[in-house]
């Protein structure tokens, strides 16, 4: 499996490598920690005719740009470094490598993931200031929508113990889409600590954003709701069977309301580690619909957040 993690040394950072110890990842992973260089462009200004009286002060102007980025280029690469370090000490047998890159912080993980063929890219869900907080939140609503892979949203609170493989609980929400059945073979194809459970999750919503099956398979239209929970519950049924395979202990809920409400309140009820969600359903209405759910779940979850994309 190949993941790329977005790295900029903040504490949310460092736990967001902490937390993959909850990730269930193979053995053989291939990781690339990247750091994105914090350079900003001057901005350019009105054009005039040139003024040959001021060559000297742009070319220093320009000289100390080059040595500001130059600085920034190096500290990233140091930072890179550093987070890559600290994942080999986490993951002994993972190949893991470092990289740098002066692009804006969202295209650089898409790009190097689409470049390399990552399976997963894994983010912090804010940075180091409170603009960073801000900014990086932003960069991980920009990575979900554009990434070519799935994106791992982690979460600062949860603080799993170093060295210690803990039972962890997962929360799955599925619909019957092609994404969802790739979240449900991603959860169980996962190497899970013993003890660890999953919750699978459907919401049977009015406007189908959770529940794919509600849209009858001929082609009719919408089934009712009794016809949807019944759909549903089969699907769940399915769902879980495939995932006790891997030795998880699997439980089903399904509810009528909100998609998003219904999984952040699952989450909060079952003391989640991590939700999983697939990005899209399965007619082009439920794929706007569950891609503002996965990133609205993403966005206001208070643990670690999957959101599992069929790779093109």
């Amino acid at each position: 499996m190949k993941i790329i993690i977005g790295y900029d040394g903040s504490e949310c950072a460092g736990d967001a490598l902490v937390d993959l110890r909850r990730a269930g990842l193979p053995a053989d992973t291939e990781a690339l920690v990247l750091t994105v260089a914090d350079i900003i462009a001057p901005v350019a200004g009105p054009r005039t005719e040139p003024d040959l009286s001021l060559h000297g002060d742009v070319a220093l102007a320009v000289g100390r740009a080059r040595a500001r980025a130059g600085d920034a280029m190096a500290e990233a690469r140091e930072l890179a470094e550093g987070g890559a370090s600290r994942l080999r000490e986490l993951f002994p047998g993972w190949a893991v490598r470092a990289e740098a890159s002066a692009d804006a912080p969202h295209w650089a993980l898409v790009g190097s993931a689409a470049r390399s063929g990552a399976d997963l890219i894994v983010i912090g869900s804010h940075g180091r200031s409170a603009l960073g907080r801000v900014l990086l939140g932003s960069v991980s609503q920009q990575v979900l929508h554009h990434a070519p892979c799935s994106v791992r949203i982690a979460r600062c609170a949860s603080k799993a113990a170093v060295g210690v493989e803990q039972p962890v609980r997962l929360v799955l929400g599925i619909d019957g889409s092609a994404d969802s059945a790739t979240a449900v073979s991603a959860v169980g194809s996962r190497h899970w600590p013993a003890g660890s459970e999953v919750l699978v999750v459907g919401v049977v919503d009015s406007s189908a954003v959770i529940s794919g099956l509600s849209f009858e398979p001929g082609g009719a239209g919408y089934a009712d709701s009794s016809d949807r929970a019944a759909l549903l519950e089969g699907s769940l049924e399915s769902a879980g069977e495939k995932i006790r395979t891997s030795g998880l202990s699997v439980t089903t809920s399904y509810s009528m309301g909100n998609a998003k409400r219904g999984l952040l309140s699952e989450a909060e009820r079952h003391g989640a580690d991590c939700i999983f969600v697939g990005a899209k359903g399965h007619s082009r209405l439920e794929r706007v619909l569950l891609g503002s759910v996965s990133s609205s779940v993403a966005a206001e979850a208070r643990c670690t957040v999957e959101v599992v994309r069929t790779k093109a």
